[in-house]
Formats: structure tokens, C-alpha cells, sequence
């Protein structure tokens, strides 16, 4: 009847299609299939049997060279294989590659995800992948690799072309005209980084108050305790799905708190959320209080400095101040690394496999604590 009725056109069944692949839902894909022609499925069929091996890419019986979406689905397989061993998959591109001579579409789609890879990976060749791609093709996650990838170089004027080039609603978010900032100071571009500087120095996030004190002007911060709405306090502590988060937390079940925890603060206002903020730091719950208050904790509030002492804590302070004095480290900085990594999440572990408060890759881990004669164990979460 949708079909009928042109509510769902052809362009949005393939648009859900390829929305269901990354979510893995193989079934929703089959169902929607049904939907388009004989050989379209036909191919959602070969796409449905390379997801469950995608080995199948090597038997060159089952695909055409010229078929557009017989590539698509061959960098599509190539990427899951590159999730697990990267160097196996631009082995296998490179292979492929004469086969097929994959257009520009699919051939930078699988450079995209490889530079992306590569630069988590901290892989040699990360900067010659990120060069390769025209500027047409790159998305934000591609934009932020390829910055990150100049700032981890120290290659300043790298990082002023990439921010440079980046679209105007991502150049101006605020951390890109930190870095902007940073990178033109760098270069002894002192007027242009100090103006970059001054458009976020008013402002009370992360990167405003490292722009503030860039400028070394006194930061507008007002540090007030204050014990809000009590009363509707204990009534939100009645609810049911905050005491299952915070008994979930309190057994150190944090993967199951966290969730448990965001699925009711969903569905709170945004008073109510910032009143569970100031729960969780009670609990020293401190990446929930964190998050709650960066999305709509201080919307309550005239002055939204009054709780920076909940949205930046310094989680750990005796620990953290007596290696940093140990190892000769600013102990602010570990802090803001921590804060801005993981908020603090001791568990945390992201799709590259970087672990623990400042969000380390295992094999740098190792290397640090080689170097510095600190006992390590090897962590897989």
C-alpha cells in the first residue's frame, strides 16, 4: 500500500537497506528486498551472503566486474575485514582492485575507512592515506583524523590547511578554533591565533577555558555550591530506574548502570536532569554528572558557572597528584586528557581498542611502562 501510495519510493527502500547493513539487522534487509526487483535482490541476496562470509569476495564466479553494486559490496566486505586485520584488507584491495578498477565512489570509501583505521591504529602510512583522498570525499570523521593526525605530528601548517578546509559549521565548533588558535601561534602568527583565541575565551567549556588561559586572562568561573531542590531530590530518588542504576553501579556493574541510568534520563526534563546530575556526582558517579550536565544540567540555572566543580571534577586528586608530581606531570593536564578521553570512565574502551581513563592503545601502554619501569599487565577492558 506505502509503495502504492509513493510514500516509500525506491531511493528510500535502498536508503533503509543500506541504513539496516550497519546495524546488522539481515533480516529487515531480506524483508525490504522483496520490495524491489528480481535482480536487485538477487544482489541483496550475494550482499546478504558476503555479510555472513566475507570471504566469498575471492570467488570471482559470483560477482561482475562492472557491476557498480558487485563493488560497493566488495568494499563493504573488505571493511569488515579491515575492523579485524587492516593490513589483510589493503592486501586484498590492492588485489581486487586490478579486477575491478573500483570507481572513485567505492575505491575513497574504503580509503576513507582505512585512513580512519590507520590513524587510530597510529599506523606509519596514516598521512599518505589521508593524502590520497581528494578534499570532495572527506566527512567530518575523516576531517578529524586528518587535524588529529597533524596535531599528533606537530605539523602546525598541516593542521591550519586541514581546519582551514574543513566546511564553515564544522570549522567553527569550538574545539577546531582552539586548534586553529594554537596551530597559528605555532607558525608565530600571534595576531590572527590571538583573535581565534578571543571569539571562545568568553565561554565556560573545555576549549573556552584553555582559550582563556591561552590569553592569560582571568577565566569567568564562578565556583558557588549550591544544594539544589532538595525536595525534588528525594522524590527523584523514588524512581525506579534511577535505583536500579545506582544499585547496578554500586555492585560495579558499569557497563549495566550506564545503560540502565541513560534509558531514564531519557525520558526526564531537563530540570529532573540536572537534579540526577548532582545525584550521580553525590555518588562520585562522576562520567554521569559529566554528561548530564554537558546536555542540559545548567539550563536551569542563571548562572551556569555555579557547577563547574561537578562538570569538570578532579576524580582521583590524591592519586593522580602524587604520580604527577612523581613523573614530573602537570596534574591539570592529566585531568582534562581524563575528563575530555573517557569523563572520567575507568572501563572505557573504544572501537579501536584505546583503554582506561586516557583512552591509551594497549601496545602504547606497554611501551610507556617499559620506559618507565612501571608494572603493567595486559587489560582487555
Amino acid at each position: 500500500i506505502w509503495l502504492d501510495k509513493k510514500i516509500i519510493t525506491h531511493e528510500l527502500i535502498w536508503k533503509r537497506i543500506y541504513l539496516a547493513m550497519e546495524e546488522n539487522n539481515t533480516a529487515l534487509v531480506r524483508k525490504l528486498g522483496l520490495r524491489l526487483s528480481e535482480p536487485e535482490f538477487d544482489d541483496i541476496k550475494l550482499w546478504l551472503r558476503v555479510h555472513q562470509n566475507n570471504n566469498l569476495i575471492n570467488n570471482f564466479q559470483l560477482f561482475d566486474p562492472n557491476n557498480l553494486f558487485h563493488q560497493k559490496i566488495t568494499i563493504y566486505a573488505l571493511k569488515k575485514i579491515g575492523t579485524r586485520n587492516l593490513d589483510l584488507a589493503l592486501r586484498n584491495y590492492r588485489d581486487l582492485n586490478q579486477r575491478y578498477n573500483f570507481s572513485d565512489e567505492n575505491k575513497y570509501d574504503f580509503y576513507k575507512f582505512a585512513a580512519i583505521k590507520m590513524f587510530a591504529m597510529d599506523h606509519e602510512k596514516t598521512e599518505l592515506m589521508i593524502n590520497d583522498i581528494p578534499l570532495e570525499y572527506y566527512d567530518e570523521a575523516l576531517h578529524t583524523a586528518a587535524i588529529k593526525s597533524a596535531l599528533r605530528n606537530a605539523d602546525w601548517p598541516a593542521v591550519i590547511k586541514r581546519i582551514e578546509e574543513m566546511p564553515d559549521d564544522l570549522k567553527s565548533q569550538d574545539i577546531w578554533v582552539y586548534w586553529l588558535a594554537r596551530a597559528y601561534g605555532e607558525v608565530k602568527d600571534d595576531y590572527t591565533s590571538k583573535d581565534l583565541f578571543a571569539k571562545i575565551s568568553n565561554k565556560t567549556n573545555y576549549y573556552g577555558l584553555l582559550a582563556c588561559n591561552q590569553l592569560k586572562q582571568m577565566c569567568p568561573i564562578e565556583f558557588a555550591i549550591v544544594e539544589p531542590y532538595r525536595a525534588d531530590k528525594i522524590r527523584l530518588l523514588q524512581n525506579p530506574g534511577i535505583n536500579r542504576a545506582i544499585e547496578l553501579y554500586r555492585l560495579k556493574r558499569f557497563t549495566q548502570a550506564r545503560l540502565e541510568w541513560n534509558a531514564i534520563i531519557k525520558k526526564l526534563n531537563p530540570k529532573q536532569q540536572f537534579i540526577a546530575a548532582t545525584i550521580a556526582s553525590d555518588l562520585n558517579w562522576h562520567d554521569r554528572n559529566i554528561v548530564n550536565f554537558a546536555k542540559e544540567a545548567t539550563s536551569e540555572n542563571t548562572n551556569p558557572n555555579a557547577f563547574l566543580h561537578l562538570r569538570y571534577p578532579l576524580v582521583n586528586q590524591s592519586s593522580v597528584l602524587k604520580f604527577a608530581k612523581k613523573y614530573n606531570i602537570d596534574p591539570a593536564w592529566v585531568f582534562a586528557i581524563s575528563r575530555q578521553e573517557s569523563a572520567f570512565i575507568s572501563d572505557a574502551k573504544s572501537r579501536a581498542g584505546a583503554l582506561g581513563l586516557m583512552q591509551l592503545m594497549p601496545d602504547t601502554a606497554r611501551k610507556l611502562a617499559k620506559q618507565n619501569k612501571i608494572p603493567y599487565r595486559n587489560q582487555s577492558s
